[in-house]
């Protein structure tokens, strides 16, 4: 594989890795008008994960989250879809998980990411 395509291939994993993190959280609470205190607990601690590392990967727009010069795929894809992203993830990770409509957040928050990813994607249907 040559450079541009493993570059590329970063980002899509990363890019990859939040739309599966986001996929979890939104399964666990599907179809739910209520949740346990333990559900509840548990998907606060993934609702903080995802913030995190949104959060850490939008401050410098890498797939490692590190201060370091962008990759032209970093800075073409990666950072917009991350920082859109985390600015957009608006809940608050104590808040309750069915009563504060995380939802609708989260699906807000996987467009951001999923449309850079089919850019992507598209661009390099073989990586």
């Amino acid at each position: 594989m040559n450079s541009e395509k493993s570059k590329a291939l970063e980002v899509i994993l990363s890019l990859r890795s939040f739309t599966d993190k986001i996929a979890v959280i939104s399964n666990l609470i599907e179809g739910k008008n209520r949740v346990s205190h333990d559900e509840k607990l548990h998907l606060q601690g993934l609702l903080k994960e995802l913030k995190g590392s949104l959060s850490q990967c939008s401050k410098y727009g890498t797939t490692d989250g590190e201060k370091r010069l962008l990759t032209q795929y970093e800075d073409l894809y990666f950072c917009h879809a991350v920082s859109s992203a985390s600015a957009h993830l608006t809940i608050k990770t104590n808040s309750h998980p069915i009563k504060s409509r995380w939802s609708a957040c989260l699906y807000n928050v996987d467009i951001d990411i999923t449309h850079v990813l089919f850019q992507l994607q598209e661009k390099f249907p073989d990586v």
